[in-house]
């Protein structure tokens, strides 16, 4: 395969590129947060550990300890026609893969714990060279710090031609708000920074401060508020991971059955409701499937999510007995959402859903294959008694 002459580097080609097991010179590793079958080491190597995995006949196989390959993602400034790599790599759980970018692994498990998931906060290297991740290399700088850092350079055009458009300042839902006769008099008096509102003129992004902005001269139009959900743009259907645990039950994976089911196309008689607790942000249906439904969110900054169908979860009483459940971030936390207690709230009776005395029972058959007419609000005590008995 030929290389771009970038990956000539020759921390590429030594480490990033080096899947030997044996270590570098003091080179030390860590189990990345989160993630226990993998490793993370101060050059900024992964590691797949050593585990045993099930299989399908009930036995175990052990998964050999490797140095996973890395991914070189590719981004271009197009001003100075010229471009960078950024390094990551590929981590699964519980059956779903994440990307993970290695150089914030490697900051966060060697020099600084930070919040991770705020991407206001990123970590360069020192030499300004991407490929040098070692952890000494690393430092953390914000976002604002970089664009600084970036039209110093002259990495992009003039941002006092840029920045001295007039631009309108408009609601998520299309009111005008006010005009304004430069993006530095927007900065000077909401504090958002020019470089966010040229982002979203730009549409690389949807919002800066919570608003949308666009150059004076134009006049938008409704299409521009629109969001296009692309409903069809995942050909995902089945839950494979649910299906594994249950134990790969008979099914016509191109139909799936509901709670494997992950099209947003609704099923055959299939109702919908809110899911009351959650700001409207997730619906049930009838069915026992959960979606997240598509809107603006404000938590850290104002972004649009996408309608989706949740994948769902099991969780094992006994051999034979479980329940299905989604797992949500709502308020900045993750919150449990039981199938079965909540479609019987929504479309038998609602109760006392956070009651410690009174259950859902589920006497589907399988159980996974939710009938509401099998469904039944019981107390702990009478479904003790009926174990006993």
């Amino acid at each position: 395969m030929t290389l771009p002459p970038e990956f000539e580097d020759k921390y590429v080609k030594e480490v990033l590129y080096n899947t030997s097991l044996k270590n570098l010179p003091d080179e030390e590793w860590k189990p990345i947060e989160n993630y226990e079958n993998y490793s993370i080491s101060n050059y900024g190597r992964v590691k797949s550990r050593a585990r045993w995995t099930p299989l399908p006949n009930g036995k175990e196989w052990k998964m050999q300890e490797i140095i996973m390959k890395l991914i070189f993602v590719k981004s271009s400034n197009k001003y100075l026609r010229d471009d960078s790599y950024n390094v990551h790599c590929t981590l699964s759980l519980d059956g779903k893969k994440h990307r993970k970018s290695v150089i914030r692994l490697v900051y966060y498990h060697f020099n600084e714990k930070f919040n991770y998931k705020d991407r206001s906060i990123l970590i360069t290297t020192k030499d300004e060279n991407k490929f040098h991740i070692h952890s000494r290399n690393l430092k953390k700088s914000s976002s604002h710090e970089i664009r600084v850092r970036v039209f110093e350079k002259n990495r992009s055009k003039n941002r006092k031609i840029i920045y001295t458009q007039p631009v309108s300042q408009y609601s998520i839902d299309g009111i005008l708000l006010e005009d304004f006769d430069s993006m530095f008099a927007v900065k000077k008096k909401l504090g958002i920074a020019p470089e966010s509102i040229m982002g979203v003129i730009n549409k690389k992004f949807l919002t800066a401060g919570g608003f949308r902005w666009f150059l004076k001269y134009y006049v938008p139009t409704i299409d521009d508020f629109v969001i296009n959900t692309n409903k069809e743009s995942s050909d995902k259907l089945l839950n494979n991971s649910l299906w594994e645990k249950l134990g790969r039950p008979d099914v016509n994976q191109d139909t799936p059955p509901a709670c494997m089911n992950l099209s947003l196309k609704d099923l055959p008689e299939e109702l919908w409701k809110i899911i009351p607790g959650f700001d409207k942000r997730f619906a049930i249906s009838n069915k026992g499937r959960v979606k997240r439904v598509a809107g603006w969110t404000s938590i850290r900054r104002t972004i649009f999510l996408k309608e989706q169908i949740l994948s769902q979860l099991v969780s094992f009483n006994t051999k034979t007995t479980y329940s299905l459940y989604c797992l949500v971030h709502h308020k900045e936390r993750k919150t449990r959402i039981t199938i079965t207690k909540w479609v019987y709230y929504c479309f038998i009776e609602e109760f006392d859903i956070h009651s410690k005395t009174q259950f859902v029972v589920n006497q589907s058959q399988p159980l996974w294959n939710i009938d509401l007419s099998k469904l039944s609000l019981q107390s702990i005590y009478s479904v003790l008694k009926a174990k006993k008995s």
